[in-house]
Order: C-alpha cells, then sequence, then structure tokens
C-alpha cells in the first residue's frame, strides 16, 4: 500500500521544532510512506528535516486550507497513492509500526481509518499504548487528528465539491472536520464511515498549535463564524443530490487543483 503522510504548521520557533519533532518521529516508523509538510508562516524548519514534498506559505491560511494543499502536493508527487494520512503536526510516534496496523485491516475504500490518540480515547488507554487484539470501533464522526483516506475518496469529494478534503470557506478556527465527516456519510451513504483501530496507537500533545493561534489571532472569532457557516452547509448539504462513490474510476485523473503551489523538494 501506497502512502503519504500529510501535515500542515504555523508559528514561531517553538512551533517549527515540534513539527521537526513530528517529522523525526514518523521517519523512524516502518511502513512505505512519503511525507509531506505544509508551514503557513512557519519559523524555518533544522536543517535535517526533509520532507519530501514541503509547501510555503507567508501566511497561516489555516487548517483546511493547508491540509487541502499538503493533499494536493502529495498527488503531485504520486498520482498512484493507495491513501494519504492526515496528521496534526502536534503529535508523535511511539508505536513504530503504527501505519501498518492502522492499514491492515482496511477493507472498504469508504472508510476513514483512525488510531487511538488523546482525541478519541481516555488519557489512560493512551498512555497504555495500543490494544493488540482489539476490535475495529465505527463511528459517524473522528476528531481529524489523525485521519487515513483512500485516494477515491479524496477523488470522489474533489470530483463532486472542487476541493480535495475540507472546505477552504472554513477559516482559522472549527468545524471544517465536522463538515467534512457529514460530507464523507453523504457520499458513502454510512452513517458510521469513521474506523478506530485499537492496534494502532500515537501520541497527541493536545492542541498545541491552535492554542497558540488562539492567543496571537482571532481565532474565537472564526470559530464563531465558522459555527454559523456548518450550520448553513449541514442544511445545504443534507438537500443535495450527489452521486455515490464509484470504485471504478481513476483518482489519479481528478486529482489536480489550479493555482499558487510552491512544491520544494529536497535531494
Amino acid at each position: 500500500m501506497k502512502l503519504a503522510v500529510v501535515t500542515c504548521a504555523y508559528g514561531p520557533r517553538e512551533l517549527s521544532d515540534m513539527t521537526a519533532r513530528w517529522w523525526r518521529s514518523l521517519r523512524a516508523c516502518s511502513g512505505n510512506f512519503s511525507t509531506i509538510i505544509v508551514a503557513q508562516g512557519l519559523a524555518p524548519l533544522p536543517d535535517d528535516v526533509k520532507p519530501e514534498a514541503l509547501v510555503l506559505s507567508r501566511e497561516n491560511k489555516g487548517f483546511a486550507w493547508g491540509m487541502n494543499r499538503g493533499i494536493q502536493a502529495a498527488f503531485r508527487l504520486d498520482p498512484t497513492l493507495d491513501r494519504v494520512v492526515i496528521v496534526n503536526n502536534d503529535c508523535t510516534f511511539p508505536q513504530r509500526e503504527w501505519l501498518e496496523k492502522l492499514h491492515d485491516r482496511v477493507r472498504s475504500y469508504g472508510s476513514v481509518t483512525m488510531p487511538l490518540n488523546t482525541k478519541c480515547n481516555t488519557k489512560a488507554m493512551v498512555e497504555e499504548g495500543p490494544f493488540p487484539t482489539g476490535r475495529l470501533m465505527l463511528y459517524p464522526y473522528g476528531p481529524a487528528v489523525c485521519w487515513s483516506l483512500s485516494s477515491f475518496m479524496i477523488a470522489s469529494i474533489m470530483k463532486e465539491f472542487g476541493y480535495p478534503l475540507f472546505d477552504p470557506d472554513f477559516q482559522k478556527g472549527w468545524a471544517e472536520d465536522n463538515y467534512a465527516a457529514a460530507v464523507i456519510r453523504k457520499l458513502t451513504g454510512d452513517s458510521r464511515p469513521f474506523w478506530l483501530e485499537p492496534r494502532s496507537w500515537i501520541k497527541h500533545e493536545g492542541s498545541v498549535t491552535v492554542n497558540h493561534v488562539i492567543q496571537e489571532e482571532r481565532s474565537l472569532e472564526w470559530t464563531k463564524q465558522n459555527e454559523r457557516l456548518l450550520s448553513t452547509k449541514l442544511y445545504s448539504l443534507e438537500a443535495r443530490e450527489i452521486e455515490k462513490m464509484d470504485p471504478s474510476f481513476d483518482p489519479s485523473k481528478l486529482i489536480g487543483w489550479p493555482g499558487d503551489l510552491e512544491t520544494n523538494t529536497p535531494k
């Protein structure tokens, strides 16, 4: 299985250093994957951090914009990817085989697979690590700390909505993953498309970037705007007629996004 792991990052040196820890921890993991970092007004990364693609923006355009651009960069590097894994940059990966465990029971191109992490599990569970004999648990939604999506899912969203995962109307704040989950439920016709894989485990430090943005910017104001926007968009989505996902088409033909993308691919 060919994977790309994507994150987006913003902020001063301390958050740049955190992103460097993310990358170093990830590169120590097993599996066949590339790494993509979207740096939005981020202090320069240390010289040893060499993702396959580094997408640069001088300003912080938010989580939705950053992850969408990272997904775009991933498919420009390799249009034949099977899945893309989006992960917060305030995570580390003590379980070396977490990516392999996350995917070895995936049987549906319509599922969004998630590892154990602090956003969807108790602190005690995270401290204990993965559950080797745990059963898959199905949910209607899971916070986008870490989502693994098939290329068919991404291509279906792109075909229907014109962006690869998150609606760019959602600015710096909250609700982009709530709406993306609703879109995924609509596309798949599945009320519980989010699969929690308890045998895969990552460590989440706890919304470090979000807390910084709240202190530095108008994030609370953006959050209120996004809450109102979410209500409007969910109402429109409910009434919208859309095509269900089709696994027979070639997703590489649909992945493409015009616009300003600066990608630095280290040698």
